[in-house]
């Protein structure tokens, strides 16, 4: 399937949407010095060769951010540090570079480290047809942090955020390299002062020199570990207990942990079939006392259309099985005599025709009138498929459960299981009676008394399950 920007910002989006609901606007937990800067400054020298120091004047505030520009606008993004001047005029906030390269085997080099990519992102985000003359463009030796082009513009706020009254951004990008997209904002006295604190900034961050690297997953994979993730038996079963407060005070999701499990990772990204770009990251990963069971438990995403768990579940059953369509044809579900099958069409025609494959073998929709034993949601689609390689060199198959329930969230999990378990039924029984929605809405009525009770100031997101 030829592949293109439009692709590839999509799937940053859903990688990005999906990270940032439940991390947003809470401390890193996963750290134990008293900053997280030097934590992440390092992940980013081992992993990617960027340089981030600190800039002058300024405090780490020590909590990651989800934020978008309106109260309506989908490509909210996650960022992972924020820093504020110690004048308090100033916040710059720092992005996650995992999202862009969450799954290397993308061809994201050869895509995002051009300035194609980041001025179609500035459009796709803006949509401002006057953004080319409110856009300053750096490139060549005049581009700052060792870059090869940096577009720099000033983002229209529709609301004050937190004091601050504008809002500057920042896209840096090199050739072969993640792109960077920093926020920076400034208060009414903070604005008379932008370019000493863009100065300060900019001296702060550099793309490193070294010809030779290039992006080694396992590389990444060890470095999280290392740097971040070496919990103690506390801190495993503070990460659940946090999962549940995020859960019950944002989205009205009560979760219990099941009996016979413990949390052993969180932000867990996985993949059915590692040759294919679909895939998600999932909030925290528990497992099984006798090790035959590993369960994936989700990111909730605010306010993203519910077709979204409906079609990644199919998606999903596709990738796993290894079914590809042609590269002028497109496939989808499609209901065929009361049954979801896949289906084929070409790209300029408008007749489908039926695959020879019946979903229904691997797919169950569940949407009872009495739904109190699958989570209290409306629908519910399971599917069981094998896994072409071994997850973690144990896990052979997988069973995808993605719920939605109108006026909440829709959520996608995984639970794993080794050849030849037997408990299959008894895990899921487990999972389902872990997680339960509320009957109360989280609609735009309510929204405002919600986040009013629960202090809840998060940004919309959207995701899309597919990637270049």
């Amino acid at each position: 399937m030829k592949k293109n920007y439009k692709i590839i910002l999509l799937f940053c989006l859903l990688i990005g949407g999906i990270m940032a609901d439940a991390s947003a606007k809470r401390k890193n937990s996963f750290v134990r010095k008293d900053e997280i800067f030097s934590y992440y400054s390092k992940f980013v020298s081992e992993v990617w060769d960027i340089s981030w120091k600190k800039p002058k004047g300024f405090t780490d505030l020590m909590k990651s951010e989800t934020w978008a520009f309106g109260k309506k606008d989908p490509y909210s993004l996650f960022y992972q540090l924020t820093v504020e001047s110690v004048d308090k005029d100033c916040l710059i906030m720092y992005p996650e570079l995992k999202m862009v390269t969450p799954f290397p085997d993308i061809a994201w080099t050869e895509k995002c480290g051009k300035p194609e990519f980041l001025r179609n992102y500035v459009m796709m985000e803006v949509g401002d047809s006057l953004i080319e003359e409110r856009m300053t463009v750096f490139s060549g030796t005049e581009a700052p942090m060792n870059a090869d082009t940096v577009f720099v513009f000033r983002t229209a706020l529709k609301n004050v955020y937190k004091g601050y009254s504008y809002c500057t951004s920042i896209y840096a990008c090199k050739e072969g390299r993640p792109p960077m997209i920093f926020r920076c904002f400034f208060t009414e006295k903070g604005k008379a002062k932008e370019k000493l604190y863009l100065s300060k900034f900019y001296k702060s961050v550099n793309y490193g020199n070294n010809k030779e690297w290039k992006m080694d997953v396992d590389k990444m994979r060890e470095a999280s570990s290392r740097i971040f993730y070496s919990f103690t038996n506390a801190e495993r079963k503070g990460l659940f207990s946090e999962y549940q407060v995020e859960c019950e005070r944002d989205f009205h999701i009560k979760l219990s942990m099941p009996t016979g499990f413990e949390t052993i990772d969180k932000m867990v990204s996985f993949r059915v079939n590692e040759g294919r770009s679909i895939g998600s990251f999932y909030r925290v990963a528990l497992e099984s006392e006798n090790k035959d069971c590993l369960i994936l438990y989700p990111f909730f995403i605010k306010n993203s259309p519910h077709g979204i768990a409906k079609n990644m579940a199919y998606g999903e059953v596709m990738a796993a099985l290894n079914l590809a369509s042609e590269e002028d044809d497109e496939m989808g579900p499609n209901l065929v005599n009361g049954k979801f099958v896949l289906s084929r069409r070409k790209k300029t025609s408008r007749n489908k025709e039926t695959v020879q494959f019946d979903t229904a073998r691997y797919m169950r929709v569940i949407a009872e009138e009495n739904m109190e034993n699958y989570c209290n949601a409306d629908t519910v689609y399971v599917y069981e498929v094998p896994l072409l390689k071994p997850y973690k060199g144990v896990y052979t198959k997988c069973i995808g459960i993605n719920m939605v329930k109108k006026g909440h969230p829709y959520g996608m999990a995984k639970i794993l299981l080794m050849e030849g378990d037997n408990a299959k039924d008894k895990y899921m029984k487990q999972f389902f009676e872990s997680i339960r929605y509320s009957d109360s809405m989280l609609g735009e009525n309510s929204e405002k008394a919600c986040k009013s009770k629960f202090n809840v100031n998060q940004a919309d997101k959207i995701s899309t399950q597919k990637g270049a």
